[in-house]
């Protein structure tokens, strides 16, 4: 008899486990984890310099046609381009949980750096 009660308590032990892994394994995804939103930001820009739009954007400093060409529903975003020296031209978000994308470009026509800054929020 007592061996018969040691294994139902090995069987019952094991559904225990087994029912505790099946909770842990079915919990709920995230919506979208921070460095994937970093990387869509920079996807989303290297996407309008594909486009052969973005460069000329950021030489003339034009942060809202940047801003309006950019299409992405799911957040809030905001554009900023900066200078190498850090001056940049834009607003930027007062919310919390803003994610940024940063694209560097080297100029349309002459050397003249610009950091292009789409934040998600």
């Amino acid at each position: 008899m007592k061996g018969f009660v040691r294994m139902l308590e090995a069987v019952l032990a094991i559904f225990l486990i087994y029912g505790f892994l099946m909770v842990i394994s079915s919990a709920p995804d995230k919506a979208e984890a921070p460095q994937d939103l970093k990387l869509k930001a920079y996807d989303l820009l290297q996407g309008l310099d594909d486009a052969n739009t973005l460069r000329a954007w950021a030489d003339a400093n034009d942060y809202a046609s940047i801003n309006a060409a950019v299409d992405y529903s799911a957040k809030n975003h905001i554009v900023n381009v900066c200078e190498p020296d850090g001056t940049c031209h834009g607003d930027s978000p007062n919310a919390t949980d803003v994610w940024i994308g940063t694209y560097v470009l080297a100029g349309a026509d002459a050397y003249n750096p610009k950091l292009v800054k789409l934040y998600l929020y």
